[in-house]
């Protein structure tokens, strides 16, 4: 008997390329299976989203792309994302083995359909401590240090030290590529049958805020959640070693210091209640690694360990930064004040009334990135521009692939607004403009929209032409009100459907802005974008 769906074998998109296997697990907003890649010759693992909503496309692709250039053998290796039509997924390798704590106690293997669960909102209370006996109303707020509904005895030290050491291996490598977790638990964590670990799951995975600030995250497994995560939506770099202290604790003690009856009562215990020291329940835990698990668990983040901290208690860490992760430094600018005049100088015009684009041009690893970031931030502090970024991924098929990461950043910037200004700039045909980018639905004017309006003409041609109008609409409304930069980089990666919509925002009059792109000068010739937008009548050929 097929354990793949009929219905899914019909319709999975690229169907001549993968042959599906198996079912591996399923989550709130994906089925991951087992699948034979013919072009990649190899087995891989395929995760799909299960239904197109404007949040879950949002958080599919954010998945993909922050892990999608990073190699890093503690980090799971991302491979393609993919969209025909309205379905979307991705391929990733195929990984065999047990969570870390089935690993470290030496269980059989655990259910892949727990290691791929979705996480749960602060709200939810069904990932909590599911085994627990409910407590009474007067209790429940209290915490407990009484065992969960399964233990077993604690795990020796030196069982323990390699497998924690690639852990926090990995997520040091995470947060060098500006990104925290934000899920961290067993279930997320893997350790194949050779002794790798390897993280999982970056469904809810968050961008770093800027130095100094906290990024906003109510997502995540409440069990594994930071106090100030769970209470108060916030998360930094020592959110995720919290997290990190929570399986630590599991692994000495053979319990979770808290239970509670909700995920509410979970996280009053946590800010307000220091954990019982793992040797209270397993007198032969490590000393050295029980001193160490408190500290992660601290409740103020401040006083949790850095990883240059954990590095120096584990030995051995190897904290390497990310293959796909160039240093930002000032060596990309030296020598490069003519190129930045240029840019300022085409910013003034911008700023002036008279839109303009400019081409910046290089071989890979130039510092074409770096120059034009630098650029950016100035002006986007100096000036307070708008500045709306994205790039262009050499791995990935998706519609509008040229400006998808572009919309995204723009679609946050309209989630900023308040109601009445996001509704103020919103173009006549949102609708169509909607069916062409689905993420902007979780702008509430644009969500609206679509519940009052009657559905579209089907016609591609017409809808393609209709939503590229009002997407320039939105966009010039914008630049109305602020200086306005729109900035993608490695446009040489971009897709050739995209041309015309690059060429209407471009056509006279041009909105009063600046668009920036970066490319591979030594891709020009193999890039179908770059040959339609440099040509003779193309886009960028000024």
């Amino acid at each position: 008997m097929s354990l793949v769906p009929q219905t899914f074998e019909e319709t999975i998109p690229a169907a001549g390329r993968f042959r599906l296997h198996r079912r591996l697990g399923a989550g709130g907003m994906g089925v991951v299976y087992e699948a034979y890649d013919r072009e990649r010759d190899e087995v891989v693992a395929l995760k799909t989203l299960r239904r197109v909503s404007a949040d879950g496309l949002f958080l599919f692709k954010q998945e993909f792309r922050a892990l999608a250039d990073v190699t890093h053998p503690n980090l799971v290796t991302l491979y393609e994302l993919l969209a025909v039509d309205d379905q979307w997924f991705f391929t990733m390798e195929l990984l065999r083995g047990r969570d870390i704590l089935s690993y470290l106690r030496d269980a059989p293997h655990a259910p892949l359909a727990d290691a791929l669960a979705p996480p749960s909102a602060v709200t939810r209370t069904a990932d909590v401590e599911l085994a627990l006996p409910e407590l009474t109303s007067a209790t429940s707020a209290v915490a407990r240090s009484a065992p969960i509904a399964t233990t077993v005895p604690g795990v020796d030290g030196d069982t323990i030290r390699p497998v924690l050491r690639q852990l926090v291996s990995a997520i040091a490598a995470l947060h060098a590529t500006g990104y925290l977790h934000c899920d961290i638990k067993p279930s997320n964590v893997m350790v194949t049958d050779d002794g790798r670990v390897v993280v999982l799951d970056y469904g809810v995975v968050t961008a770093m805020a800027p130095d100094g600030e906290r990024a906003a995250s109510w997502r995540g497994t409440p069990a594994y959640m930071s106090p100030e995560q769970a209470t108060a939506g916030v998360a930094t770099e020592a959110s995720d070693w919290y997290a990190v202290g929570m399986i630590l604790y599991e692994a000495l003690a053979g319990r979770r210091p808290f239970v509670a009856a909700d995920a509410r009562a979970l996280a009053a215990i946590k800010r307000s209640t220091d954990p019982p020291d793992p040797r209270s329940h397993a007198p032969d835990a490590d000393p050295e690694l029980a001193a160490l698990c408190l500290r992660l668990l601290a409740r103020d983040p401040d006083l949790r360990p850095s990883v240059e901290e954990l590095t120096q208690a584990l030995g051995e860490v190897v904290v390497a930064t990310p293959s796909a992760w160039p240093a930002r430094d000032d060596v990309a600018l030296i020598g490069r004040g003519r190129e930045l005049t240029r840019m300022r100088a085409a910013y003034d015009q911008a700023r002036a009334g008279q839109g303009t684009a400019l081409r910046i041009k290089g071989t890979s690893g130039c510092g074409k990135t770096t120059l034009v970031e630098r650029f950016l931030d100035h002006i986007a502090r100096e000036d307070d521009a708008l500045v709306l970024a994205g790039r262009c991924y050499e791995r990935e098929s998706v519609p509008h692939q040229a400006v998808d990461g572009l919309v995204d950043a723009l679609c946050a910037h309209l989630l900023s607004l308040p109601r009445d200004v996001a509704d103020a700039v919103m173009p006549v045909d949102v609708l169509a403009m909607a069916r062409a980018f689905p993420v902007l639905a979780r702008v509430e004017a644009v969500a609206q929209a679509r519940r009052r309006s009657a559905a579209l003409d089907p016609d591609p041609v017409e809808l393609r032409r209709r939503a590229h109008g009002a997407l320039r609409e939105l966009i010039a409304r914008i630049a109305e009100r602020q200086p306005l930069v729109l900035f993608i980089d490695d446009l040489q990666w971009g897709d050739v459907d995209s041309a015309p919509l690059l060429a209407d925002l471009l056509r006279p009059p041009v909105p009063p802005l600046l668009l920036l792109v970066a490319y591979r000068s030594e891709d020009v010739a193999s890039s179908a974008l770059l040959r339609t937008l440099l040509g003779r009548d193309g886009a960028l050929a000024r």
